[in-house]
């Protein structure tokens, strides 16, 4: 690819790919390769339909292509409306893919003219042919400018998971931009490096399904900023503001409400979890949460307030 010279997409499921993208169109204006796994990730039968949906909502790439992975548009209504919004994506059936990580692999290794990359399915696979291609792959992320992870939870080889992580760290350290794209706030946790130089994305299929095109589902940007705010678009941002100031326990740590627009609202506290904890509890209860981003903190050190 030409332009600002992103040379590589570590993409995983329908949700968690479309999400972190989304996330970087909004970062960058950048031409981008496009991977989307259609397999479903989260029991819907159309989760490559939302993902779709997300980026049509964003923009097709300037360059690059689209490509999904196991997809059925013919079985599959949703699907087949999401790709008419788009555009025409590169369809590679389900025939050469299904449940089958090294096919998966060899698929996307013969798409010779787009230099990318996909670990996620080989992390499951610990066969010797399988570890052999995840070493080719992990060597493509060290090359990579843009890398774009995704660790679902049926993943949990750990050796494999520290050797992502190694290289990913690497290709940061080389000026690479990198997010790591999970399901759950505990996998954050888990996969988060704790000093901070990658950034993270929890890609959550309802919660981007909700949200405008402009917002992350959520996000954790690891940019060394001091201030501890936390910006919430949410509908009724004012009166998140006043239950939370009517709540000691977080009103105590508050340094200043900045009020954006009536669905948006910025916090500044001193203390970034217990924030992130009761917007969370509320968001359980069904508080319309779209976007919840905290500046200058560590993933570690702030989603630990989501437990």
């Amino acid at each position: 690819m030409s332009g600002t010279g992103f040379q590589g997409v570590v993409a995983g499921g329908a949700n968690g790919a479309a999400g972190a993208l989304r996330g970087f169109s909004f970062f960058f204006n950048t031409p981008l390769t496009v991977l989307v796994d259609a397999a479903p990730d989260d029991g819907s039968p159309s989760a490559a339909a939302l993902a779709l949906r997300l980026l049509a909502g964003i923009g097709r790439p300037r360059s690059g292509r689209v490509f999904v992975f196991d997809a059925d548009p013919a079985a599959d209504p949703a699907l087949r409306r999401a790709i008419a919004l788009l555009g025409d994506p590169v369809l590679l059936g389900a025939e050469d893919t299904a449940d089958d990580p090294a096919g998966s692999a060899r698929a996307l290794a013969a798409v010779r003219d787009v230099p990318l990359t996909t670990v996620e399915p080989l992390l499951a696979d610990t066969s010797s042919e399988g570890r052999r291609a995840l070493a080719d792959a992990l060597a493509n992320v060290e090359r990579a400018r843009l890398v774009l992870l995704s660790f679902p939870e049926r993943y949990v080889d750990a050796t494999a998971r520290d050797a992502v992580l190694s290289r990913v760290r690497g290709a940061v350290e080389r000026g690479a931009q990198a997010v790591i794209a999970t399901r759950t706030l505990d996998q954050v946790l888990a996969f988060a490096p704790d000093d901070g130089a990658v950034g993270v994305i929890l890609a959550n299929g309802v919660a981007a399904a909700a949200a405008p095109a402009h917002a992350l589902p959520w996000a954790v940007p690891a940019d060394g900023l001091r201030t501890r705010a936390v910006r919430v678009v949410v509908s009724g941002a004012a009166k998140l503001a006043a239950e939370l100031l009517a709540d000691e326990s977080v009103a105590k740590a508050l340094t200043l409400i900045e009020p954006i627009s009536s669905d948006e609202v910025r916090f500044h506290t001193r203390d970034p979890r217990a924030l992130a904890r009761a917007i969370g509890a509320r968001a359980k209860e069904g508080l319309p949460v779209r976007a919840l981003t905290v500046l200058g903190a560590t993933a570690a050190e702030v989603l630990g307030g989501y437990r």
